[in-house]
C-alpha cells in the first residue's frame, strides 16, 4: 500500500512530487541498509520461539499500526512538517515491513527441499501476494468514492482496515507453521564475511542483477506511466484513469490465479531457468508493443498486455523466489551455514536500493516534463472565483454539469490575463466527442464576457490557446451561465464538477517517451540475464546429494544439520 503513496498523496492530496519523492526514497534506502543486519541476526538467533518467529510478530504489530498512521498527512500542512511527517512514519514502516517480509520469506524457503516443490510453494504464496495486488490497485478509486467525503478520509479508513488485515494474517502465519533449522548455525559468523560470501555467489549474482533490471526499470516506467496514463491517455480524467489501472490489475490478478495450479508443471516442463527466460522474453516483446498500444485514442488497448504478457510474468517471478532456496543450499554446501535470512535481506536491501532511485528518479523526470499536479486543483479555484497565475498555454479543462445531466448556456465570462481560449462542448464523455463553439481572444486583462450559440450538452471544454514558449498565464476566474442567467453552472455550489484536467501537449509527449524508452532498455536488459543465468536442475540435484550425505553424517555425530561444508563444493553449472 505503501506504494501507492507516490500517486496519491500528488494527485489526490496534491502534494509536491519531488518532496514526495525524497519522503518515499529516504525510508527505502535507510531500510534497505539496515536489512542485512536483521537477516544476519535472524538466521543466527537461537529462541524458544524459532529464528524467524519473533521477527515476524513485531513486524507485523509495529508496521500495521504505523501504516494506519501514514495517511494522517494533511495537505494543508507546510512542506516542511509534510516532509518531515511522511519521512518519519514511512521510515518507521518500511523498518517494519523489512523486517516482517525478511522472516516470512524465510520461512517459506525452508519449508521444503524438493527442486520442484519449491516452485509450488511460493505458487501458493503467489495466490495471497496476487489478491493483495488485486486489492491494492483499486485502492485510490476506491477512496475516491463519495461515501468516504473525500480522498484523505478515504485513504485513513481504508489504512485502518489494512492493517487489521495485517495483524490477523500474521497471526495466522505465526500459530500454522513450523520452522525446520531452529538448531543450525552454532559456530557464529560475523555478518561482513557472511555478506561477501553471499556477493560472491555467482547465480545469486546474476539472479540480483536480473531483478535490479527488471525491479528498477519498471518501478521508473510505471511511476511515469501513472501520469502518462491520467494527462495523456485519459487525457486528464482521473475517474477513467484509475478505472483502467483497476481493471488491468484485476485481469492480472486473474491471470495470475489461473497460472498458479501450473507452477509446479512449468517447472518440470522447461526448469526454473527456462522459465526465466520465457518471461522476460515476453516482456521485451511487450514494451516493444507499449509505443503502439499507448493512445489516447484507444485508452482501453493499455490492457492488452495485461491479457497476454501477465501469466508469463507471474510465472516467471514465482519460479525466481523458488530459485533462492536452491541458492541457499549451494551456500550450505559452500559454508555448512543455512542463510535464508541473509539472502533474503540481501536481495530486498538491492530491491529497496533500486526502488528508492526509481522512486527519487519519478519525482524528477515529471517534475522536468512539466506535469503539474495541481492542475486540477487550479482550474477547480479558478472556477470558484478563486483562480492563480500558473495556467500555461495548450492546458484543457472539462466540466461536467448537475448529475452529468445536459444544461443549456450561451454566455461565457473570463478574469486573467489568457490570449485567447477555445470552447468546447460534448455530449459522449469528458475525453471525445467534442465539438468545438469557437475561439475567443481576450482584448485587454481583466473581466471579459462573451455572447455564445445557445448550446445543450453534458460536458464543457475550456482551451487556453497558444503555445508554450508564451509562458503561463494567470486564470482569476472563469463562469458559464444559463440563457435565462442565474449562477455560474461551473462552481460546486451549481452543481458543477471538473472531470478532467489535461496538461499541454508537449507536455504528454515527453512523459510518453520518458516511459517508452526506459522500458525497451530495462526490459532487454532484464532477458539477457536470464539467459545468463547458470544454475540448471541437474546442478541443484547434485547439490542436495551432496547435502543429504552431510545431513546424515551430522545426525549420526549428534551435530546440528548445517554445520560443515563439503569437502568438494565445485558446482558443474558455475564453471
Amino acid at each position: 500500500m505503501f506504494g501507492q503513496a507516490m500517486n496519491i498523496f500528488s494527485v489526490g492530496f496534491g502534494l509536491d512530487p519531488v518532496i514526495l519523492s525524497w519522503c518515499i526514497m529516504l525510508p527505502r534506502l535507510v531500510d534497505g541498509i539496515v536489512d542485512p543486519m536483521i537477516g544476519h541476526w535472524s538466521d543466527n538467533m537461537h529462541s524458544k520461539w524459532g529464528r524467524r518467529k519473533p521477527f515476524l510478530f513485531v513486524g507485523a504489530i509495529l508496521g500495521a499500526c504505523f501504516l494506519s498512521a501514514l495517511w494522517w498527512a494533511s495537505p494543508t500542512w507546510p512542506h516542511a512538517i509534510q516532509f518531515l511527517f511522511l519521512g518519519i512514519v514511512g521510515m518507521c514502516l518500511y523498518l517494519c515491513y523489512g523486517t516482517y517480509t525478511m522472516a516470512w520469506n524465510a520461512i517459506g524457503y525452508e519449508l521444503s527441499d524438493d527442486y520442484h516443490e519449491r516452485s509450488r510453494i511460493q505458487a501458493v504464496s503467489g495466490l495471497f501476494l496476487a489478491v493483495m495486488v488485486l486489492l491494492n490497485s483499486w485502492v485510490y478509486w476506491l477512496a475516491l468514492r463519495p461515501t468516504f467525503g473525500g480522498v484523505v478520509w478515504g485513504m485513513r479508513w481504508i489504512g485502518l482496515i489494512i492493517a487489521a488485515m495485517i495483524v490477523a494474517s500474521a497471526l495466522v502465519v505465526l500459530m500454522s507453521t513450523r520452522e525446520r533449522f531452529t538448531e543450525t548455525n552454532r559456530t557464529h559468523v560475523a555478518l561482513i564475511p557472511a555478506l561477501r560470501a553471499t556477493i560472491r555467489n555467482r547465480p545469486f549474482v546474476i539472479l540480483l542483477l536480473m531483478k535490479l533490471f527488471e525491479v528498477f526499470g519498471g518501478r521508473l516506467t510505471s511511476g511515469v506511466l501513472f501520469f502518462l496514463s491520467i494527462y495523456y491517455v485519459c487525457r486528464g480524467d482521473q475517474d477513467l484513469g484509475t478505472r483502467i489501472a483497476g481493471i488491468a490489475a484485476t485481469l492480472g490478478a486473474i491471470w495470475s490465479f489461473a497460472v498458479l495450479p501450473f507452477v509446479k508443471s512449468v517447472s518440470v516442463w522447461i526448469g526454473k531457468r527456462g522459465a526465466l527466460i520465457v518471461g522476460a522474453g515476453f516482456n521485451f516483446a511487450a514494451a516493444l508493443a507499449s509505443p503502439f498500444l499507448t493512445t489516447p485514442e484507444h485508452p482501453y488497448w493499455s490492457l492488452i498486455p495485461a491479457l497476454v504478457i501477465t501469466p508469463f510474468l507471474a510465472l516467471s517471478a514465482l519460479i525466481a523466489n523458488a530459485i533462492v532456496p536452491d541458492i541457499c543450499d549451494l551456500d550450505e554446501l559452500q559454508s555448512g551455514q543455512r542463510r535464508e535470512g541473509l539472502f533474503t535481506s540481501v536481495m530486498a536491501f538491492v530491491s529497496k536500493i533500486e526502488i528508492s532511485l526509481a522512486v527519487m528518479l519519478v519525482g524528477y523526470l515529471v517534475a522536468w516534463s512539466g506535469v503539474d499536479t495541481g492542475i486540477s486543483l487550479r482550474w477547480q479555484e479558478a472556477a470558484s472565483g478563486h483562480g492563480g497565475d500558473k495556467f500555461a498555454a495548450g492546458e484543457r479543462a472539462v466540466f461536467a454539469f448537475h448529475d452529468t445531466a445536459p444544461a443549456s448556456f450561451e454566455t461565457f465570462t473570463l478574469r486573467g490575463n489568457a490570449r485567447s481560449v477555445e470552447l468546447f462542448v460534448g455530449d459522449e464523455s469528458p475525453t471525445k466527442g467534442f465539438r468545438s463553439l469557437g475561439k475567443l481572444s481576450m482584448t485587454a486583462d481583466g473581466t471579459q464576457s462573451w455572447k455564445l450559440p445557445p448550446a445543450t450538452a453534458k460536458y464543457f471544454k475550456i482551451e487556453l490557446s497558444g503555445e508554450p514558449s508564451q509562458g503561463t498565464f494567470r486564470v482569476e476566474e472563469i463562469g458559464l451561465f444559463a440563457i435565462s442567467g442565474g449562477a455560474n453552472l461551473l462552481t460546486t455550489a451549481a452543481g458543477g464538477q471538473l472531470v478532467a484536467a489535461e496538461p499541454p501537449t508537449v507536455v504528454s509527449h515527453r512523459l510518453y517517451w520518458l516511459v517508452m524508452i526506459p522500458g525497451i532498455i530495462f526490459t532487454g536488459l532484464t532477458l539477457a540475464m536470464a539467459i545468463l543465468f547458470p544454475l540448471r536442475e541437474s546442478s541443484v540435484r547434485e547439490i542436495h546429494e551432496k547435502l543429504e550425505r552431510i545431513r546424515r553424517s551430522n545426525e549420526l555425530a549428534g551435530l546440528p544439520a548445517a554445520s560443515s561444508p563439503a569437502p568438494d563444493t565445485k558446482i558443474p553449472a558455475q564453471t
